[in-house]
This record gives structure tokens, C-alpha cells and sequence, in this order.
């Protein structure tokens, strides 16, 4: 069964490949933005019987620019569409290259204003659900 590590990692990879996003499978201290930032949440172990699969939620932290930018907003409505090349969605959904069995983003929510580290930037939230069993 994947770890909390490896699909941490995976989420990150995945969001590499958009073009000139940072990704970050753990939390930076700074981050050069726009970044995504892969932070792990609730699990829900033993999702099928006897160890058969957990199911892992991720919030993933899209920071874009600082709050007052209109190209930040630009940029952050391209990665929070649900398709195109800049889409997280896109990106996100599907195996996460083998290391699990399903991965979804599930929903966006707190697009605006948000802190990290004492800076404050324009980003969004991103629910992340994963499944992963002992056979993937």
C-alpha cells in the first residue's frame, strides 16, 4: 500500500508538469510562487476489509501571487478550471503514474486571500481524494 510519502510525492509530480508551476510534496518554508503544495489530511483506514484499501484526503494549496495582482487571478483561474493546461483537475485525476488505484480532485474552495508563512498571496484550496490499496 502506498504511504502518505509516496503520494504526497506523486500529487507533486503530477503537478510539475504544468508548465512553470512549483510543486511541493511537503510544506516550504517559502515557496516560489505560483507554487502547489501537497498537505495531507484525514485517512480513512481499512476502506475495504482486511487492510484491502485506504482512502486519504490531501488539501492542495495553489499559491498564485501576491493578493493584489490581476495576473495573479489570471494565472489562478487557468489551474483552477476544469481542464486545459494549466488545470490541476487534469493533471491530478487518474492513477498518479501507478502509485495508486484512484485519484480525484474533488472540489476547489478558498479562492482569495490566503497566508502562508506571514505573506499573503492570491490562491485556492483543492480536495484531493485518494484510494490506495495493498495492490497497486
Amino acid at each position: 500500500m502506498a504511504s502518505v510519502t509516496q503520494i504526497r510525492k506523486a500529487i507533486a509530480a503530477r503537478c510539475g508538469t504544468i508548465t512553470g508551476l512549483n510543486a511541493y510534496p511537503t510544506a516550504p518554508g517559502q515557496a516560489v510562487v505560483p507554487a502547489a503544495i501537497v498537505l495531507p489530511g484525514p485517512i480513512a483506514y481499512d476502506a475495504t476489509m482486511r487492510r484491502g484499501s485506504d482512502d486519504f484526503t490531501f488539501t492542495l494549496r495553489l499559491l498564485a501571487s501576491q493578493a493584489s495582482s490581476d495576473a495573479g487571478q489570471d494565472a489562478l483561474d487557468a489551474y483552477v478550471s476544469s481542464s486545459g493546461a494549466s488545470s490541476i483537475k487534469s493533471v491530478v485525476d487518474g492513477d498518479l503514474d501507478g502509485v495508486v488505484d484512484f485519484a480525484r480532485v474533488a472540489s476547489m474552495d478558498s479562492y482569495g486571500e490566503i497566508e502562508w508563512n506571514g505573506v499573503l498571496y492570491l490562491g485556492a484550496d483543492f480536495t484531493v481524494e485518494v484510494t490506495a490499496s495493498g495492490e497497486v
